[in-house]
């Protein structure tokens, strides 16, 4: 009997102290949140070294979290900087600078601030855009489908004077999916005073596609509508998973493709195969293909096959060749030559059954083999690849004299080929250092050349000396 008092006791002893360490914790807590300077006294005369331990033993998850709020703080503070940085210098020179190629060939880089892309899309992530000519004009559009102007001598001011465009856009371009980069603008196209917008578009819940919209080109009032609108999609599994393994086969929506390029009487489109491996190596889908659009009548066929995301193109008339530049896995970069004149046999370049680069897990997997060479299971072998990894070509634009301009994202640089007639022999002879992913890049004149960067993020005007 004596003993089950004692137990009661014990018991009652330590509920007691449990409820008095907790009501003088959240007491301690209160009172340094109201700044009590009765409070605020006691705990500067304790010393540092206890004072840490009962932070860390007794308040460690108060600490925490008042740390958390204060490093969220200091990021909305920080992107709030950015917004009213963007905002009161959109369009503003704020670099320029001499800079030499790996040769020794002079250049001049400029850099203006590009209308504010984190209060556009409310994402700090997203921020490429794209740029084409029209007339004596520039015109630059967001991923957000937001669209702007302005002209082309403004690059000898101090401020390029952006205005911005009024346009339908945003009808068809929707960011609701901020995490898998789907919905945004994928390519910008003038071509015979029409503007070609190239975009992924949810068709069902997240199940997403490549569609093109044009318009009349104007400068007061676009009016987007389709002009190539296929229902055929792709499952995201990573929206609902973000977790879910990045080697594993699934709709990559950032591995979309989205160039646009006009060759005659055709829009020349590419779409990526969004890493869903096999659906590049199907005649029944548009998906890992770069595909011949009719702009008369919207109807296609598919130029070439076996691409898994090629984010660059152009027409060499001369040659009557189409130039496409794409990104391999790790490693495995290529630069692809494409016969336009050849309209009856689709030409394959082997994504995922060949490929020079190999999968970042190093696995091999039967179902995208990757083998090491193109011709020996009868495709197509690219014109030039990369080895090493650290590159991701995005747009490749020609210049005289049988040149090649290569944009790069992970590489942050412009790298020049050399070429013969017919694109025999390709070589690499020089490179230059931007120091910002090079999203797009178009020839200005002989001498300019005008680029879409994305870390600050910002236009880029590259002059030859």
């Amino acid at each position: 009997m004596f003993n089950k008092k004692m137990k009661k006791k014990h018991i009652l002893i330590i509920i007691f102290f449990f409820i008095s360490f907790f009501v003088v914790k959240n007491i301690v807590i209160i009172q340094l949140n109201n700044q009590n300077q009765i409070f605020l006294n006691l705990k500067a005369k304790i010393n540092p070294n206890f004072n840490e331990f009962i932070k860390k033993n007794f308040f460690k998850n108060y600490y925490l979290n008042k740390e958390l709020s204060s490093k969220k703080n200091e990021i909305i503070e920080l992107r709030n900087e950015i917004k009213e940085l963007h905002s009161k210098n959109s369009g503003k020179l704020f670099y320029q600078n001499e800079i030499n190629s790996s040769i020794n060939n002079k250049f001049y880089l400029k850099k203006f601030y590009i209308p504010n892309p984190i209060e556009i899309y409310n994402n700090f992530n997203i921020k490429w855009n794209y740029i084409d000519k029209f007339n004596e004009k520039i015109i630059l559009v967001l991923s957000s489908g937001k669209i702007f102007y302005f002209d082309k001598s403004n690059f000898s001011k101090i401020n390029l004077d952006i205005k911005s465009l009024k346009s339908n856009l945003e009808k068809f371009v929707k960011i609701n999916h901020q995490d898998s980069h789907a919905d945004t603008v994928k390519d910008l196209l003038i071509a015979d005073d029409k503007i070609y917008v190239s975009f992924v578009r949810e068709v069902y819940p997240n199940c997403f596609t490549n569609s093109v919209v044009v318009s009349d080109m104007n400068l007061i009032d676009l009016k987007f509508k389709y002009f190539f609108n296929n229902n055929e999609c792709v499952v995201d599994e990573r929206t609902n998973n973000k977790e879910i393994e990045a080697n594993q086969n699934y709709g990559q929506l950032n591995q979309s493709g989205g160039r646009l390029i006009k060759v005659k009487n055709e829009i020349i489109f590419t779409i990526g195969n969004y890493r869903s491996w096999p659906i590049a190596q199907k005649l029944n889908s548009i998906f890992g293909k770069i595909l011949r659009i009719n702009i008369q009548d919207g109807s296609y066929n598919i130029l070439s096959m076996g691409h898994r995301n090629p984010q660059g193109l152009t027409f060499l008339d001369k040659e009557n060749l189409i130039i496409s530049s794409e990104h391999g896995p790790m490693g495995g970069d290529e630069i692809n030559k494409i016969d336009i004149t050849n309209v009856t046999k689709i030409q394959n370049f082997g994504y995922p059954i060949a490929s020079y680069g190999n999968h970042y897990d190093g696995k091999i997997r039967e179902i995208a083999p990757l083998n090491k060479s193109h011709k020996d299971f009868g495709f197509i072998e690219p014109i030039y690849f990369f080895n090493e990894g650290g590159i991701g070509p995005s747009e490749i634009i020609s210049d005289e004299n049988n040149i090649l301009i290569l944009s790069t994202l992970t590489a942050k640089k412009l790298i020049f080929f050399k070429f013969d007639d017919g694109l025999k022999n390709i070589e690499n002879y020089d490179s230059i250092k931007i120091g910002e992913r090079v999203r797009d890049i178009i020839k200005i004149d002989d001498d300019n050349f005008l680029m879409s960067l994305e870390n600050v993020p910002s236009l880029g005007l590259l002059t030859k000396f």
